[in-house]
């Protein structure tokens, strides 16, 4: 799947005045000893509507880097040199006094010590390492399965992949459960479980307490499971109205009394691209039964969604998502995203994929 949910860290970041290295009254200082930069200057930055916001700036000297401010919550924070893109350490930090040493070209590695919070995230990382391991056999395994083209071995590699990732899941729920009010069981929540689905999202989620609700992520989480909760099997698909590739505007609620393929997709997204035959044949077949799609697509370019619909032949009611409904009133974070509807609009499968899709149909029109 391709996923068009956004995350953190874009390239550029607000940066903070060079503050005095005297920690606040109830803030935190961070000092760090850092082999090789000295010179160098980085800046302590938070993750503020998306983006990376700085805290403080300073610059090394004799090895040493000294930072400081105040923290509503436990938080993520990055360092990230002055001038560079991409932040050079994570951790997490809270208001206290905080250490960290390491050499100049690998502090992706250090540890953070006088963080509680960080503890916890060490600890999620030293379990992940196997996994990493794991993950680095497993595509060499690929790639000389495909450079034969031996299609039996290319599965038993996306089979291991799956039971890893299971096992992987598995490893992030015990530490979610042993530490329900960590920051990072809130973070491990968000990077891990998004996209596993409502059942298993809702399942982690209810673990946690409900002190980390002061975290804006908690609240988004929340917020997101409410939307899945209303398009889960069983559930009349939310209404809307998009306009149409030939100007007009489309109600979903207009197509009742027929069974709907709801697709949500885009132009650049090749998983997408690949389930257009599928979806050209069902139609084919079942059209005259009674059965519709309605792709929509979430291109921001309107021109590339029209050369697309028109490039590959979709024949279909096609419309334009300008108004993130796709996201709003349907969760989705990643495309392609498709929902089977019956007569009465009610959600009665969802992602059949390939010939799932017309296997479903057959069995839908007997």
């Amino acid at each position: 799947m391709k996923s068009i949910f956004l995350t953190l860290l874009v390239a550029t970041f607000t940066l903070a005045s060079c503050q005095s290295n005297k920690k606040p009254d109830g803030g935190f200082s961070l000092k760090g000893k850092i082999n090789g930069a000295d010179g160098k200057t980085y800046v302590l930055a938070k993750v503020d509507n998306r983006r990376l916001a700085g805290i403080d700036t300073a610059t090394v000297e004799s090895g040493v880097v000294e930072f400081s401010g105040k923290l509503d919550y436990p938080q993520q924070l990055y360092i990230v040199e002055l001038g560079q893109q991409r932040p050079v350490m994570m951790f997490f930090g809270e208001n206290g006094d905080m250490t960290f040493e390491g050499e100049v070209d690998s502090l992706a590695v250090v540890e953070v010590e006088g963080s509680e919070a960080n503890k916890v995230f060490n600890e999620y990382n030293e379990s992940m390492k196997k996994y990493q391991e794991q993950n680095q056999q497993l595509m060499q395994k690929y790639q000389q399965a495909q450079a034969s083209h031996d299609q039996k071995a290319i599965e038993e590699v996306y089979k291991e992949y799956d039971d890893m990732m299971a096992q992987k899941n598995e490893d992030a729920k015990k530490i979610i459960t042993e530490n329900p009010k960590s920051p990072v069981s809130l973070y491990l929540v968000q990077s891990d479980f998004m996209m596993n689905g409502y059942d298993e999202l809702n399942e982690v989620f209810s673990v946690l307490d409900t002190s980390l609700a002061v975290i804006p992520g908690y609240t988004e989480i929340k917020d997101y499971l409410d939307i899945m909760a209303n398009v889960q099997e069983g559930k009349v698909a939310p209404d809307f109205t998009v306009p149409t590739i030939d100007g007009k505007e489309m109600t979903l609620s207009s197509l009742k009394g027929k069974y709907v393929l709801l697709d949500f997709w885009a132009s650049w997204c090749k998983p997408c691209i690949a389930e257009i035959p599928f979806m050209q044949k069902a139609y084919k077949t079942y059209k005259p039964k009674g059965f519709v799609i309605f792709s929509v697509s979430v291109d921001r370019d309107e021109a590339a969604w029209k050369k697309a619909v028109n490039d590959h032949q979709m024949t279909w009611l096609q419309g334009h998502d300008t108004q993130d409904i796709s996201h709003s009133l349907y969760g989705v974070m990643s495309i392609p995203t498709t929902l089977l509807l019956d007569k009465d609009g009610v959600i009665i499968a969802k992602n059949l994929r390939g010939e799932a899709l017309e296997a479903k149909l057959k069995e839908l029109m007997k």
